[in-house]
């Protein structure tokens, strides 16, 4: 299995171990067997209630082949990138920077995956990408990891361990913030423009002015960046 490092919204990289080849299609499989199970427990507690006939048989069809049309779609969004067979397996869907995949991700996923998943391609493209990716995830984005981080929110959290043993947090204040607080840093990070530093500059006042931080000298980059850097700490500190 190889090792890919994302880099979150939080600027905070990530090394995550994609999933191989085999470990997807045993999850894979492992979920075909809930489907058959969640079909065929449909059946028997619906179908008495129709009699027989071409009704019965129409309705009997849809009861199998809806669950195969929209378990993996269903369990990936609502699960958070999951599927009973990858939770089995360790393994979770996520987005580039790894984060829980769009909405959008997961469809483009779902939409490759009635051709490539039912007729084993997939498996052979995994095989052939550099980063054990089927089509599905080519188109959307995303990838699918071995699980070794904590899972919080809309976005992973590190172990303590990923962090420089006995690492002191220069903005312990920082776990006062939001997510979406730091979303909005991550914005302004990112954002360029004749205006972008004197908008940096007035959102790292505010940020001081809520923290009861000194804003005297600060470098907007530097500290948004370690800012994000002791948010991350923090959370890895109150889930250890």
């Amino acid at each position: 299995m190889a090792d890919h490092t994302f880099v979150t919204g939080q600027f905070v990289r990530i090394d995550q171990t994609l999933a191989n080849a085999g470990d997807r299609a045993v999850a894979a499989l492992l979920d075909l067997i809930v489907v058959v199970m969640i079909a065929s427990s449909l059946s028997m507690l619906l179908l008495p209630l129709w009699d027989e006939g071409e009704l019965q048989f129409l309705i009997y069809v849809i009861l199998y082949v809806l669950p195969l049309l929209l378990y993996n779609f269903l369990s990936e969004w609502l699960m958070k990138g999951r599927t009973l067979g990858k939770m089995a397996l360790g393994l979770q869907v996520v987005g580039g920077d790894g984060s829980v995949p769009s909405v959008l991700s997961l469809f483009y996923r779902w939409v490759f995956f009635l051709v490539e998943g039912y007729t084993g391609f997939g498996l052979v493209m995994m095989l052939f990408t550099k980063n054990n990716q089927r089509l599905g995830d080519l188109a959307g984005g995303t990838y699918v990891v071995k699980l070794k981080n904590v899972w919080l929110g809309n976005a992973y959290v590190n172990s303590l361990a990923d962090f420089p043993p006995g690492y002191q947090p220069v903005y312990p204040q920082a776990a006062e913030l939001s997510q979406r607080q730091m979303e909005v840093i991550q914005d302004a990070y990112f954002t360029h423009g004749a205006d972008s530093e004197s908008m940096r500059v007035e959102l790292a006042q505010k940020v001081c002015e809520q923290l009861h931080l000194s804003v005297s000298g600060i470098n907007t980059y530097q500290f948004f960046g370690q800012l994000a850097y002791d948010y991350r700490f923090m959370l890895a500190k109150e889930n250890a």
